[in-house]
């Protein structure tokens, strides 16, 4: 059991890994066509509509100043276990206004480097592709309006 969960973790990083590299296909594309073309390209990929849905979705808030609150924040010792990304972006939404759930997601930044810059253009509503919201709405229909702004009442705690 406590293999298949290792895999699992490790499975789910190298997915977000190939998404990071895909954002970065699309960021060193200067035409905004060739931009939405690529973004088109991978759309069947789950990984990628989550990683999309976390960062731009109104219902999905991270808190106020991430910079400040989260990312300037120095690597301690706070986390001690390790679960999937999405279930620990879930957990910081939930629980945006505990300085504790802030440094252990802090912490898990650190634990994984690779996926550290992807992770913060997710808490930072921000993945850099040079494309608006709007562009990448339309060609991410079945994900619902992203365009809307935060609304920090829809956020159900789940912890």
């Amino acid at each position: 059991m406590i293999l298949e969960n290792v895999e699992s973790l490790i499975n789910s990083v190298r997915d977000l890994i190939k998404v990071q590299e895909i954002f970065r296909q699309i960021r060193s594309t200067p035409s905004l066509i060739n931009k939405k073309a690529i973004l088109s390209q991978y759309m069947e990929n789950e990984t990628l509509k989550e990683v999309i849905k976390y960062a731009y979705s109104p219902h999905i808030n991270f808190g106020y100043d991430v910079q400040r609150n989260i990312l300037d924040l120095q690597v301690t010792d706070t986390l001690d276990d390790v679960y999937p990304v999405f279930y620990m972006l879930d957990k910081l939404a939930a629980n945006r206004d505990n300085d504790l759930v802030k440094q252990e997601f802090k912490d898990y930044m650190a634990f994984f480097p690779d996926i550290e810059e992807l992770l913060t253009g997710i808490i930072t509503k921000d993945l850099g592709l040079g494309m608006s919201v709007a562009s990448i709405n339309k060609i991410t229909k079945n994900l619902g309006d992203l365009r809307s702004s935060c609304d920090n009442s829809n956020v159900i705690s789940l912890f």
